[in-house]
């Protein structure tokens, strides 16, 4: 569903102003609530409460929420603890290599692997 060529760095404190940019943003789409909603997969209900900045929207649904309508998160990790962060998510993606899973291999190591990347590229940008 996304388009476009342009993107803008909003930055956001609470889950109101998030609610109020995903509420303009499917805004600035052109689409109804229950359209937007059924379009994404998720009840119109839970998408209202979204765009309303509730505090207790399940996270896999509002990252599918968000996704559907192009935008897409980043963290700002200060530059003092960055270093410290990435040596956890090593210690964690290690801890999860090794802990037998069964049927699954290495649940979560993906998403570890792209932390780990992403801190690591905005690391080596700094030093440049």
């Amino acid at each position: 569903m996304s388009v476009g060529i342009f993107s803008v760095n909003v930055p956001i404190d609470s889950p109101k102003a998030l609610g109020h940019l995903i509420r303009a943003c499917r805004k600035a789409m052109d689409m109804r609530q229950d359209v937007a909603a059924g379009v994404i997969g998720v009840s119109e209900n839970f998408l209202g409460k979204v765009e309303r900045g509730g505090e207790t929207v399940q996270w896999g649904l509002l990252f599918q929420v968000m996704q559907e309508l192009g935008l897409k998160v980043s963290v700002e990790v200060p530059d003092e603890i960055a270093g410290e962060a990435r040596a956890q998510i090593v210690r964690a993606f290690n801890k999860s290599a090794t802990v037998p899973h069964p049927g699954k291999s290495n649940p979560g190591s993906d998403d570890l692997n792209r932390l780990l990347h992403a801190i690591e590229t905005s690391l080596n940008d700094k030093a440049r």
